[in-house]
């Protein structure tokens, strides 16, 4: 239809129009729309893809850390083990440095009595001192004047002599080393380890070598761990010596024992009273000290751990 002879669009063709328009742009819409989901979609696959192959290398990572984690208790036995028997043979050679000064201390003492006793004044009186300790058992048999005659000499030459026996007795000289603390092992009320940084020959061929520093050093622990025996009412405790990498071992079951008492502290006052009062320690500048330590760390993997506890 038309107007003063003016021609227009009929309203159902703008009508139209008008829908063909809105489905064109809402086609539009619905696939600008449809391809930032597919967009999104497809980030968040790739992302989920991201964080699965990180969930297997965090679950690879995992299980890396827990065979890790499991192991360090054996790694620790290792370590353990390997620094105590470093410090071990540490230990064995100190002693065997200082026995070799405190040998020379001791040798030098003995020239200073040997110079004494070879002096004209003094050797006389030594050989009477020594026919004295000879007859000394027979003078009951001797008449009583006789005997006191004997007895008044024998008290003049031993006073005589007391230069000699000052010098026999006399302090031994200190090493010139700086003072170290030598470790001692211990044990647990069930069973005692004591493994000394000694020589293990000092039991097995006591006979047959010196009575050296190592030897001295030996002989006070083996008197602490019996002394501690015998304050816990366990003097009837069975004792062994053994060899432990070429060290002396003492072994002590106490299983069967009335142990009445801690053997920790026990023991470590009875060897606190050992450095205050041993002159082969103070004269070698040693002090013996005590590490307690879980029997697993030195016991072979093929023995019972659970029966001693050493250091």
């Amino acid at each position: 239809m038309t107007t003063n002879g003016a021609q227009t669009t009929p309203k159902l063709v703008a009508s139209l129009e008008d829908i063909d328009r809105w489905r064109r742009e809402s086609d539009a819409e619905a696939d600008r729309e449809h391809k930032e989901i597919c967009d999104e979609q497809e980030k968040i696959r790739q992302e989920i893809a991201d964080r699965e192959q990180r969930l297997d290398a965090l679950g690879q990572r995992k299980g890396e850390v827990e065979s890790h984690k499991a192991s360090l208790p054996n790694e620790q036995l290792r370590r353990q083990r390997d620094a105590a028997l470093k410090n071990l043979a540490g230990d064995r050679g100190i002693i065997a440095a200082r026995g070799s000064l405190y040998g020379d201390a001791v040798k030098a003492r003995e020239r200073t009595v040997t110079e004494l006793i070879e002096q004209p004044e003094y050797h006389k009186l030594v050989k009477e001192y020594e026919e004295f300790q000879e007859v000394e058992v027979t003078l009951e048999t001797l008449p009583k004047s006789y005997r006191g005659a004997i007895e008044a000499h024998h008290a003049s030459v031993t006073k005589q002599l007391e230069p000699v026996f000052d010098a026999m007795a006399a302090d031994i000289e200190q090493v010139d080393a700086t003072s170290v603390a030598v470790d001692a092992p211990d044990g647990v009320p069930e069973a005692l380890a004591v493994v000394v940084p000694t020589p293990y020959e000092i039991c097995s061929k006591w006979t047959e070598r010196a009575e050296d520093l190592s030897a001295l050093v030996a002989y006070r622990i083996v008197g602490a761990v019996g002394g501690m025996l015998n304050a816990i009412g366990a003097s009837d405790a069975p004792i062994q010596y053994a060899e432990y990498e070429n060290a002396l071992a003492i072994q002590v079951w106490l299983g069967d024992s009335e142990v009445q008492g801690n053997v920790k502290p026990v023991l470590e006052d009875l060897i606190d009273e050992v450095n205050t009062k041993a002159a082969e320690l103070e004269a070698g500048r040693l002090r013996i000290g005590l590490v307690w330590l879980e029997p697993e760390v030195i016991a072979p993997d093929d023995e019972d751990a659970d029966s001693a506890e050493v250091n």
